[in-house]
């Protein structure tokens, strides 16, 4: 279910379809996100699930997988 949600989340900030998006999908190699991008999406993120990340944390989200592991980690 959160990995759903953060896909379409995903899909629509960097404008890719969500066929192209796996867990081990790098938001900077793989998919061309700038850090602006990035850090829309995680607020996009935040909001979604009703969460908070950690600025510390925010540097170690490259993947698609690293995202859903800390939305999981904060929701549970």
């Amino acid at each position: 279910m959160e990995y759903d949600k953060l896909v379409s989340i995903v899909s629509e900030a960097i404008k890719v379809d969500s066929k192209l998006i796996s867990t081990e999908t790098r938001f900077v190699e793989d998919l061309g996100a700038d850090s602006l991008t990035i850090l829309q999406m995680l607020m996009n993120i935040e909001e979604a699930f009703d969460i908070d990340i950690a600025d510390d944390d925010v540097a170690n989200i490259k993947t698609v997988g690293d995202a859903l592991e800390r939305i999981q980690q904060a929701i549970s």
